[in-house]
């Protein structure tokens, strides 16, 4: 591998930022343990205008812009809301070409990325896990298993973009924190029949239920019905991997708003074994997590160190990493890190350090 960065994690943050280092210059390649993108399963379905900016001078060498491409594959909402809250966060008034958040699943999104990729030529290693991690002065060492096979690839940096149960996190040792779970949800991707006039409702003392388009005509449907919060983290936790099914759904709507708006088919693969639940599996109930947000979700970014010995571990609690290792922010994580920070741009020719980026 003559890579200048490995990056850890092939879904849409890790694939953004390998397009993005691309674009710069820079020779990456991505590992990850999935054998490939999952169209049966979408977690997320929206990109809001800061990632489309971002991403926007992102382009193959035949297929053109990749923004261009989600946007028309996308459903474009002028207001949604944030964090459940009952008023709408309107983006009309934005200085910016994309005064809208996109709702576009997240299996379309990686397969974009993951063809622009192909055609960039951008290596995606499938089925590789990623087992320990080194750092020396003269960069990262990754220990791999693929198939009862133990390989070893080296590169200056490593980026860390693996997700929630993220292998690279664990072996630098960065805690994870937050609260206990206090609440259920539900999430399934529907086609209604009668469809509502407004995505959100509010209903106090029965809880909130909300339907967004999505670009094939069906709907994200998601809610909480106000007797499932404040509940303990045991209760969330043995609900959390009860499947919901359409009867179930339906019976938690009008019990919401009084309707069910027609559902008619929950849209996933029953012959596709489920992934476990959460509040942004597709087609699939059980409990969403109320929890206090980590302090930190940076793809991690490891580099070499200034010291002579071989380490495995980099940095410790949610403070930045010792030895000049830092984090790279992609906006494709929801977050942006800003210059003061110590962020640089990633056009240019050669790869970007970034001394000691903060989140926010």
């Amino acid at each position: 591998m003559t890579a200048d960065v490995v990056i850890v994690g092939a879904g849409p943050v890790g694939m953004s930022a390998a397009a993005l280092l691309d674009a710069a210059g820079v020779a990456v390649e991505l590992v990850d343990l999935a054998a490939g993108v999952n169209p049966h399963y979408s977690r997320a379905t929206t990109v809001h205008p800061r990632t489309l900016e971002v991403l926007r001078g992102v382009r193959g060498s035949t297929s053109g812009s990749i923004v261009e491409r989600m946007v028309e594959q996308g459903t474009r909402l002028p207001m949604t809301h944030f964090g459940l809250l009952t008023r709408l966060l309107d983006y009309r008034g934005l200085d910016t070409e994309f005064p809208f958040v996109l709702m576009i699943p997240q299996a379309r999104t990686e397969g974009l990325l993951a063809d622009h990729l192909g055609e960039r030529g951008v290596p995606i290693h499938r089925g590789v896990e990623v087992v320990d991690l080194e750092q020396d002065e003269r960069g990262v060492r990754l220990t791999t298993r693929r198939g009862g096979r133990t390989d070893f690839l080296e590169a200056p940096f490593v980026v860390g973009a693996d997700g929630a149960r993220s292998a690279v996190r664990g072996i630098l040792g960065v805690p994870f924190p937050g609260s206990e779970p206090s609440m259920c949800g539900f999430v399934a991707d529907v086609e209604l029949d009668r469809p509502p006039s407004h995505p959100h409702l509010w209903q106090v003392g029965k809880g909130t239920l909300n339907a967004l388009p999505l670009p094939d005509g069906a709907f994200r449907v998601f809610g909480t019905e106000a007797r499932d919060t404040g509940l303990d983290p045991q209760t969330v936790r043995r609900r959390r991997d009860e499947p919901l099914d359409i009867d179930a759904l339906r019976a938690s709507m009008r019990r919401i708003a009084g309707d069910d708006w027609g559902v008619r088919a929950m849209r996933w693969d029953p012959a596709t074994p489920t992934p476990p639940a959460t509040s942004s599996t597709t087609g699939w109930g059980g409990c969403s997590w109320s929890a206090t947000p980590p302090t930190s979700t940076c793809p991690r970014v490891v580099r070499a160190s200034t010291s002579g010995s071989r380490t495995r571990r980099t940095s410790r609690g949610s403070s930045p990493p010792r030895s000049g290792a830092g984090r790279l922010r992609t906006c494709a994580s929801g977050r942006t890190a800003t210059r003061r920070s110590g962020c640089r741009s990633l056009g240019g020719s050669r790869p970007t350090r970034w001394p000691r980026p903060r989140c926010r």
